[in-house]
């Protein structure tokens, strides 16, 4: 049997970055009020992890800024109150292998 967890990141935008894509959807006649974006970890796994593991894999993934969402709320599972029709989640698609991993391999 497969398992499957996601577990929450950080915020993946800074200020800076809002601002920046803000403005370039705008360019593209993209109207926003704001932007935000966060980091999700989705792990698969063979067996269930153990309480143990699971506390140590949640303590490796927290890092950066943590992410508060500044939208109001009204109850969706990417976070406490976010409106669905607001929300998009972007992720690879599968069989991707980012530079990173490519560059690893080579090493």
């Amino acid at each position: 049997m497969s398992f499957f967890l996601c577990l929450p990141g950080a915020d993946a935008l800074s200020a800076f970055r809002q601002q920046r894509l803000l403005t370039a959807l705008m360019d593209q006649g993209i109207e926003l009020e704001s932007i935000e974006a966060q980091y999700l970890h989705l792990i698969w796994s063979e067996a269930q992890l153990a309480p143990g593991k699971l506390d140590l894999l949640a303590s490796l993934l927290t890092y950066g800024d943590p992410f508060a969402s500044k939208l109001k709320s009204s109850g969706s599972w990417f976070g406490k109150g976010v409106d669905q029709k607001q929300q998009a989640l972007v992720i690879p698609r599968l069989g991707t292998v980012s530079p990173w991993a490519s560059k690893a391999t080579e090493i």
